[in-house]
């Protein structure tokens, strides 16, 4: 399986997303990739569990794609081992005047 490599994906400064690939060959089948998934996801719920025990950290995660974007179906299969009492999910629609005057994540 190809390797992700993080520092390919951090934004450092402005981007046009219609630049951007919509899609990542990780060169393997969707076996190998199910499994990384589970390792992956179990890993996940394991911070979340330190985290929410500790009471002072948190983590940001925001998702973003048009209606029928397959958005739901990402939170449910990456979350899944996460506790439910230690998630807060909002959901944005259109900004409002005052929201569009500042940055993204105010």
């Amino acid at each position: 399986m190809k390797k992700i490599e993080i520092k390919n994906h951090k934004i450092i400064s402005q981007i046009k997303l219609s630049n951007l690939p919509s899609r990542i060959d990780l060169e393997t089948g969707d076996d190998e990739v199910k499994y990384e998934l589970r390792k992956v996801r179990r890993k996940l719920g394991k911070l979340q569990d330190t985290l929410y025990t500790h009471g002072k950290y948190s983590i940001l995660v925001c998702l973003q794609g048009m209606d029928t974007s397959g958005k739901d179906s990402l939170i449910r299969e990456v979350f899944k081992d996460f506790n439910a009492r230690g998630v807060e999910v909002m959901s944005f629609k259109v900004p409002t005047e005052l929201e569009l005057k500042h940055d993204y994540l105010w």
